[in-house]
């Protein structure tokens, strides 16, 4: 089992009662990491490879995998653009992945369009990092920190992002040290 592969699975394990995950028909997902050039072992690999979809926070915010990523990232088995749409807010926000260098992001840093907007922006976060962060959001959490009606801007939700990634790893660093 890799590294990535065991955080993905503890994160399914630990937030199971968060989460509603359909797994990828056999083979799907593979050929989905295969057509996308996506690195199998990346945290984005495992979520494509074995996930076809994963409702996060009760539903608030949807991840796609397998064939639904293929099909929302191509269009007659080609890729349109230089994004990968990786999942929705259930109010109509859109969050991608950057597959090259652009004038806007990095190649796998996420962006997000906001509902209401016209281009999306970059959240300075990695695929990973946001994995992790979806997988361990709450529905409270979400509806009382950042869906409150208002227009979400990509740096108001990366700083929420970094700051519960940071308290995670916080916990997690005290857990260790209570288990040593």
């Amino acid at each position: 089992m890799t590294p990535n592969t065991k955080i993905f699975t503890d994160l399914l394990k630990e937030s199971r009662a968060f989460l509603t995950v359909s797994a990828s028909e056999y083979g799907a997902g593979d050929k989905a990491a295969k057509a996308l050039h996506i690195l199998p072992d990346s945290m984005l690999g495992i979520l494509v490879r074995h996930c076809e979809t994963v409702a996060c926070a009760g539903g608030l915010l949807h991840l796609y995998g397998g064939e639904q990523l293929l099909t929302r990232s191509t269009k007659s088995g080609k890729l349109f653009s230089e994004l990968l749409f990786l999942g929705d807010l259930g109010d109509g926000g859109l969050f991608a992945v950057s597959r090259i260098d652009t004038a806007i992001a990095k190649r796998g840093e996420m962006l997000f369009l906001s509902p209401g907007a016209l281009n999306f922006e970059p959240m300075g976060i990695d695929t990973a990092e946001f994995i992790r962060w979806a997988l361990e959001s709450r529905e409270e959490t979400l509806k009382g920190v950042w869906l409150t009606g208002e227009i979400l801007s990509p740096r108001a939700l990366k700083k929420h992002i970094t700051a519960k990634l940071d308290l995670l790893d916080r916990l997690d660093m005290l857990k260790t040290e209570g288990d040593a």
